[in-house]
């Protein structure tokens, strides 16, 4: 199973919902938490590891052998179940990384892993259907209206590359009590998923998109500040609202499309009981890893 996300513009919390999606992963495989967002790597700084090994060293190995197996000597492995493939020190191999990532993803699709993707924010790349070719994408977005706007845009680009979309989702799941009877999808296709305090209704955003919602999760300061490292790892996240929600959204992610079908049964609270994340303090020696590329 293959997932990425990515995000319109700002910050509206896709690298939290990578992690977040990593935690609460359901099955036996293990998880790949990949981060290949071109402006720079936040993964590996919240789990306190280096950029090396990672996708710097991942995407220079693949040129001369793309045997999937060769993506895990790249990775990190922080507990039993879970990797981290290191995004980029900074915006400067952005080049690299967008030219190489279809390549990386299509060697990724290979392994028996879960694996999640944070591609960061949509680039002119997306035109291309590049990520969209090989994972079903799931673009992250606040409810407010300058970013519902812009995914509107990139919804309508999608569409007129014949991009298949989510519309047969369990509504039920996201609160809302309307006509299911939509399309089935193909794969890969793509979900929304809203986060954020909710001025507006689901159904509401809908019309305005043009798009069902696959997921809203909720406004969690604190849980959102223990996936980024801000916080200490509490016995709380388990339990929070905002894991809660992300839990339930897997299920709506396997029906995207048979990229995503979840193999297995796991309990979303212990992946979290194990997440590694680095407190805050050691942010700071992340970052002189940096000058080590």
């Amino acid at each position: 199973m293959i997932i990425t996300i990515g995000s319109i513009k700002n910050s509206p919390g896709a690298t939290t919902l990578a992690v977040a999606l990593a935690a609460s992963a359901p099955g036996d495989e293990p998880v790949l938490l990949v981060d290949a967002d071109p402006a720079g790597g936040d993964i590996g700084i919240r789990f306190g590891i280096k950029s090396v090994p990672g996708i710097a060293t991942l995407t220079a190995a693949i040129r001369r052998n793309n045997d999937p197996k060769t993506i895990w000597t790249h990775t990190q492995q922080i507990s039993d179940s879970l990797y981290i493939l290191p995004g980029l020190p900074g915006i400067e191999q952005a080049t690299v990384i967008e030219e190489m990532l279809p390549t990386v993803l299509n060697a990724i699709c290979c392994l028996q892993a879960t694996v999640i993707v944070d591609a960061g924010r949509l680039l002119p790349s997306f035109a291309n259907g590049a990520l969209l070719n090989l994972s079903p994408l799931l673009i992250a977005c606040r409810p407010v209206a300058e970013e519902l706007i812009h995914l509107r845009a990139i919804l309508s680009t999608a569409k007129k590359l014949n991009f298949s979309f989510n519309n047969n989702i369990d509504n039920n799941l996201t609160g809302n009590q309307e006509d299911t009877s939509c399309n089935q999808t193909t794969s890969p296709g793509i979900g929304v998923v809203m986060i954020g305090k909710r001025p507006y209704s689901s159904n509401a955003i809908s019309k305005v998109v043009e798009q069902k919602i696959l997921g809203y999760l909720p406004w969690d300061p604190k849980a959102a500040n223990i996936l980024s490292g801000q916080e200490p790892m509490s016995e709380a996240l388990p339990r929070s609202s905002y894991i809660k929600e992300t839990f339930k959204l897997w299920q709506q992610i396997s029906s995207l499309s048979s990229y995503a079908q979840i193999s297995g049964q796991h309990s979303h609270s212990s992946r979290c009981a194990n997440l590694p994340l680095a407190p805050s303090a050691l942010v700071s020696q992340s970052h002189n890893n940096i000058g080590e590329l």
